[in-house]
């Protein structure tokens, strides 16, 4: 777990609530997430890339290939 913290005190209705001797009492820490839900533009990417990956793969494929009928 990371140790970067934000401290939203502008977003907790509780403790806007308090009187200001009360607030001093409370600190609140809310913790970066590390992964977060993919949104369609991720997943997109994610296929793309496979498909890049692919295609790179199949080229070398077929290079080397060539390259190995031309040797012999």
């Amino acid at each position: 777990m990371s140790d970067m913290t934000i401290y939203n005190f502008e977003y907790d209705d509780e403790y806007l609530s308090l009187p200001n001797s009360e607030q001093e009492k409370w600190v609140l820490i809310s913790y970066f997430k590390m992964f977060e839900t993919p949104t369609p533009i991720d997943v997109v990417t994610f296929i793309m890339g496979a498909w890049f990956v692919i295609v790179l793969a199949n080229l070398i494929k077929a290079a080397f290939s060539q390259a190995k009928g031309l040797v012999t």
